[in-house]
């Protein structure tokens, strides 16, 4: 079963070109607004799955923000 090993909301990212890890700057921590709808400028979504030998090499995902019971945001993308 594919599982998520974390989760995170960042402001940006960084990846070494020779080792090829990733450095994650200026996490958010709380999204607090005084009203609504309200403009973040850039997100960035990180999320690192752990899979087992039989799971499929290739994943369809929906991405989902919900707010207060409501999908605020949503995004469909392959994971390969």
């Amino acid at each position: 079963m594919i599982s998520s090993l974390f989760t995170v909301l960042a402001e940006g990212i960084s990846i070494d070109q020779k080792t090829n890890n990733m450095s994650i700057f200026n996490l958010f921590e709380d999204i607090g607004t005084i009203q609504l709808p309200m403009i973040v400028p850039k997100i960035i979504f990180v999320c690192s799955l752990a899979k087992e030998i039989a799971d499929p090499d290739d994943l369809d995902v929906e991405i989902r923000f919900i707010l207060n019971g409501n999908i605020t945001l949503r995004q469909n993308t392959r994971i390969t």
